[in-house]
């Protein structure tokens, strides 16, 4: 792992060079593609490095601010705190990095005593000396921030209430440590996987540093607690606590722990505010109303609700009890039909705005806010709700996830890779980060690592069914139509309907070349209702334009994709498409010959990602594939947005 990433535009490559000298003289290591292996991976090795380096200097210059390549990478540095800008021309910063201080190396020659390269040197040892509690000797490498798994707190096995308590409590405390800075949390799906004597392989398994675990137990109307952390490599016990409240004070209690770890680990916590305290009955119909949310589906999500509505009546000032509540709400969203949307966005709306009044750094309201905006459309405001979210809880591994499906929906892929990778860093044991992250190497290229992730992942997950569909998507758009069809013939969740197999077995002779499997494959999804069409446009245009009837591909995208802009046009279930994913068909390698056509863009122009693009100085990754065949910006900025903003 090197000190140093460097990013910079080819055009400053001489400058790159002087600079990236200048640094390792200066007894830093230094990582720039200049080290990129032969043969190996581009991306993927770039992304390795991005990850592990402790400081990113990005060169600010005519060419760097308009590179779509060095904006992703100071996006991510930016996220992650990690970004040192330096200006190298007389350039502004592009829009989202003018708030930071930029070093001024204009006129720097390679003199070490320039006061600019001076002032850099002291703001990277001032980084580094914050990301390890200690600077290394010259050329040493900087330790990583750690990596704490908490542990789902055992109970006896006999007491079904003290162990969703203790669940509960461990929960709160992953939630409460989420807002730290200089440490990185696994999430809580992964972790709370190792039960019992699995707990023994969390070190491993979940690539932590730290563990904390502890014991629950309840005497009378006393709760007993023992929590201890420990080293994960060394099995040695930096802290252990014990605590006796009465149950009315849990959550004074889970604040004691919080503190306390975070004093242990020398983590600098933000002062936390006042979340308030739950009585015992609020308390319990919170646990459990955090447990039915975690089912996601409809029945448990309006359980959910019922319980958390209740919690937040009974202690209306406890921040992450609304936030809860909001999540619920928003979930709901997924399976009410349009007509019933409206009341559950006011609803998920208020339950977000309570939340975050009292505690502003709580992503899950962020998220429960962004499912509330309309799938297609609102692109400013998604983005600036997913970056508060995640500058106010950057460990939040399903608000990175949201971020990246975002980021592949506006077409920017190289950023979604990041953030899925980073997601399923801190969540690696999580169905949904396998799928973030098994299409994340699809949308590199990567479709044999896709392949095996999914694989194992399913083993793993047999019924989950959006892992089931992604792998056979995947399949079917990588060239092995046979496995593809192989795969929707076996080993089928349950959830899925036999109807749409069919659809998806005529999709998959049509593409292997069937003679006139096209026409009956229309004819079928047009006696399947009138509506069919439309749920199943950002399947079929891809599919269409493949086979080369591209006016057709396109008659089906205008159709389909139109008012009211919300999810329950977007597929059948149990592939309906999340609220805010709709667009992200068309940015998948699955569309790549759709982007061929100049009407694409156009499609782009009438959705509001014209302006969205233009505004945010970001445009697609597709832009630059097509550069051959016509102006992408060009053809994008003829048409009107008809989208809501």
């Amino acid at each position: 792992m090197a000190d140093v990433f460097l990013s910079y535009a080819s055009e400053d490559r001489v400058t790159a060079n002087r600079l990236a000298q200048a640094l390792q003289s200066s007894g830093l290591s230094v990582w720039y593609d200049r080290h990129l292996q032969g043969g190996s991976l581009f991306a993927a090795e770039i992304e390795r490095e991005l990850h592990a380096a402790a400081c990113v200097v990005v060169l600010w210059s005519a060419d760097s601010v308009v590179s779509e390549w060095v904006l992703d990478e100071a996006a991510h540095a930016r996220d992650r705190n990690r970004l040192v800008p330096v200006a190298v021309a007389d350039v502004a910063p592009p829009l989202g990095f003018r708030q930071r201080h930029v070093l001024d190396l204009r006129t720097w020659q390679g003199e070490p005593g320039h006061t600019g390269f001076a002032e850099l040197i002291a703001s990277l040892k001032q980084l580094l000396a914050r990301t390890d509690s200690r600077m290394p000797d010259a050329g040493a490498p900087v330790r990583p921030p750690p990596q704490l798994a908490v542990l789902p707190f055992d109970a006896p096995a006999n007491d079904e209430d003290t162990a969703l308590l203790a669940d509960s409590l461990a929960e709160e405390i992953l939630l409460a440590l989420g807002r730290a800075r200089g440490i990185r949390l696994v999430g809580r799906t992964s972790s709370f996987q190792l039960r019992g004597a699995r707990k023994a392989e969390a070190g491993s398994a979940l690539n932590a540093t730290h563990l904390l675990d502890g014991t629950v137990r309840r005497v009378g109307s006393t709760l007993q607690v023992v929590a201890q952390l420990t080293d994960a490599g060394t099995g040695a016990m930096l802290w252990s606590g014990r605590y006796s409240y009465d149950h009315s004070n849990v959550v004074a209690l889970q604040d004691t722990i919080t503190s306390e770890i975070a004093a242990t680990l020398q983590f600098m916590l933000a002062n936390r505010p006042a979340s308030g305290r739950l009585e015992a009955g609020a308390y319990d119909l919170y646990v459990r109303g955090r447990k039915l949310l975690r089912l996601h589906s409809a029945e448990s999500c309006s359980q959910a609700v019922h319980c958390l509505e209740a919690a937040t009546r009974g202690t209306p000032k406890h921040a992450r009890a609304w936030a809860a509540l909001a999540a619920a709400r928003a979930e709901m969203l997924s399976f009410a039909e349009l007509e019933a949307q409206a009341p559950i966005v006011h609803a998920v709306r208020e339950s977000a705005s309570r939340a975050l009044a009292m505690d502003n750094t709580l992503g899950e309201a962020y998220t429960a806010q962004i499912l509330c905006l309309p799938d297609i459309g609102a692109w400013r405001q998604k983005q600036a709700l997913l970056d508060a979210g995640l500058q106010a809880d950057p460990n939040d591994a399903m608000l990175l996830a949201r971020r990246a499906l975002f980021r592949v929906s506006v077409g920017l892929i190289r950023s979604a890779v990041l953030d899925h990778a980073l997601a399923f860093e801190l969540d690696p044991l999580s169905p949904q980060a396998h799928l973030g992250k098994g299409i994340a190497l699809w949308l590199q290229g990567r479709i044999e690592e896709s392949d095996a992730l999914f694989t194992r992942a399913r083993a793993s997950w047999p019924e989950h069914a959006l892992l089931w569909f992604y792998h056979y998507w995947v399949l079917l758009n990588s060239e092995r139509v046979e496995d593809a069809e192989h795969h929707l013939k076996s080993h089928r969740p349950a959830t899925v309907d036999d109807a749409w197999a069919q659809i998806q077995l005529m999709i998959t002779r049509a593409i292997r070349g069937a003679p006139h499997a096209v026409e009956p494959l229309l004819e079928q999804i047009g006696r399947s209702g009138t509506d069919v069409v439309s749920r199943y446009a950002l399947q079929l245009g891809p599919v269409l334009a493949r086979l080369g009837h591209f006016d057709q591909a396109f008659a089906v995208l205008d159709a389909g994709l139109g008012p009211p802009w919300r999810s329950h046009v977007w597929g059948p279930a149990p592939f309906r498409v999340r609220p805010g994913a709709a667009t992200a068909a068309l940015f998948s390698p699955a569309a790549r010959e759709l982007r061929s056509d100049a009407r694409f863009a156009r499609l782009c122009g009438r959705l509001g990602l014209g302006s969205f693009w233009r505004e945010s100085n970001a445009w697609p990754d597709c832009a630059a594939d097509v550069r051959g065949r016509y102006a992408f910006i060009h053809e994008c900025s003829r048409v009107e947005s008809e989208v809501p903003e």
